[in-house]
């Protein structure tokens, strides 16, 4: 479990902050603030891997060592994206309404 947990203590105020106060003001339905949550900490844990990965270059099993990791939450990131996609296409993202 240790190694599927990132261990930076101190981002996950940082982390689930932002996306719990931007469900309450925008309102969100109940599945919306749960799919988005699910898919923000998913793409977290991927990008700590990833980067765990970047960073060991010259472990010769930088790629073997975290690609369960990677490959987990990558899929459960875009799998919960897809989900709101499909299920509320009013979400566009990277479009600003002004």
């Amino acid at each position: 479990m240790r190694n599927w947990i990132p261990n930076q203590h101190g981002a996950w105020a940082f982390l689930i902050t932002p996306i719990l106060v931007a469900a309450v003001i925008a309102q969100a339905a109940p599945m919306q603030q749960l799919l988005l949550l699910i898919g923000w900490l998913a793409a977290y844990c991927f990008s700590f891997y990833f980067g765990l990965t970047v960073k060991g270059w010259r472990r010769p099993d930088r790629f073997s060592r975290y690609r369960a990791q990677q490959f987990t939450y990558g899929l459960v990131a875009a799998g919960s994206a897809a989900v709101l996609a499909t299920l509320h296409p009013q979400l566009q993202i990277g479009r600003a309404h002004v």
